[in-house]
């Protein structure tokens, strides 16, 4: 699809000043040139504990595109892994430092229009499943800020920068890493 950045900055500035609770936005979009009024936007939402997380885009990249590239200050830019865990080819990489991990985005059903399914793959598809960790780590705990959850993710993450086990590729260990899994047992470990 197509749009426009000044519609996605209203977008985050409206959910984020809504009257319901917002615990992440997803920004399953990317493309045209990063701004400072997108950055602004990020910014107020993670200053007010909203995380932002976004697809790190499909062009095979050394670098996420925006508006992900804004994970060097703030929210979490997501790249694609295939079934066996590994760092896809179109998935952009997380290039310099900055908050950045891995979920499934290749081969992903999705519903569509017309009550149907269709299967898609992109970094698009895999930041819905970091979306919704970050939304079920706020809703467990509350008090805990956007970048306190941005943390647990790229920290427990075995293919994360953070997680210093990974270059991104060849290495996605989630299934048997158990002792970095966060679930309601282990989360007190974090």
């Amino acid at each position: 699809g197509t749009g426009f950045t000044s519609d996605i900055i209203e977008g985050i500035y409206y959910a984020v000043n809504s009257e319901i609770k917002v615990d992440a936005i997803n920004l399953s979009l990317g493309g045209g040139q990063n701004s400072t009024a997108m950055q602004n936007a990020i910014r107020y939402a993670t200053d007010r504990d909203v995380v932002v997380v976004m697809a790190a885009g499909n062009n095979g990249g050394s670098l996420p595109i925006s508006p992900a590239i804004n994970a060097i200050n703030n929210g979490l830019a997501v790249g694609a892994v295939n079934q066996d865990g590994n760092l896809t080819s179109f998935s952009n990489q997380a290039g310099t430092l900055l908050d950045y991990v891995t979920a499934p985005g290749d081969s992903i059903t999705s519903a569509i229009t017309g009550n149907r399914y269709a299967t898609y793959s992109g970094t698009s598809m895999a930041a819905p499943f970091v979306s919704g960790v970050a939304s079920l780590l706020s809703g467990y705990d509350s008090g805990l800020t956007a970048e306190q959850i941005e943390n647990l993710l790229t920290s427990t993450a075995g293919n994360s920068i953070s997680s210093n086990t990974s270059q991104n590729t060849n290495n996605y260990d989630g299934l048997t890493n158990t002792r970095s899994l966060i679930t309601l047992e282990t989360i007190n470990n974090f």
